[in-house]
């Protein structure tokens, strides 16, 4: 890797870098609504990849996020992970002028301490921006990207 360089770092990774950021600011944790801010971030007339419940397959999401990665059209989709105290999930979106983003919600960050929601957002860059199993199959979080930012807190406490 070059230096100043950061490639394809797994969200779970990123999720871990930002846990701390903004701690204590952003909006009340019952707002943080991980499907209002996808649709907001992909924008109007944004193609809808999918949903994919916990433990389903992705290949159906996975396909249409590369294909309309490959076309340049706005999109968003969802994937639930197993969390291990809380719910998670991931989202990825992308707009119609290129900005693409990845978004980790965690409904509980404290480990059972009712702490609230929180939903982390980080910028990707690169080509492509946003990869799922379909580019990268052993990877351990279905979608993630390339790192253009630290990432920063969407909502949330």
């Amino acid at each position: 890797m070059l230096p100043g360089h950061r490639r394809f770092a797994t969200l779970g990774l990123i999720w871990a870098a930002v846990a701390g950021v903004g701690a204590g600011c952003g909006s009340s944790a019952g707002g943080c609504d991980l499907d209002a801010l996808l649709r907001q971030r992909a924008g109007a007339g944004a193609v809808n990849c999918g949903r994919v419940a916990v433990g389903a397959p992705t290949a159906a999401v996975d396909q249409c996020i590369a294909d309309q990665l490959a076309q340049g059209h706005a999109f968003y989709a969802r994937y639930d992970v197993q969390g291990i105290d809380s719910r998670a999930s991931l989202g990825a979106s992308r707009d119609a002028g290129g900005h693409a983003s990845v978004l980790m919600s965690d409904s509980d960050t404290s480990g059972g301490g009712n702490s609230g929601a929180r939903i982390t957002e980080t910028n990707c860059s690169g080509d492509p921006p946003i990869q799922t199993r379909l580019d990268q199959p052993g990877a351990v979080t279905p979608v993630f990207c390339n790192v253009g930012d630290q990432g920063s807190l969407a909502c949330g406490m």
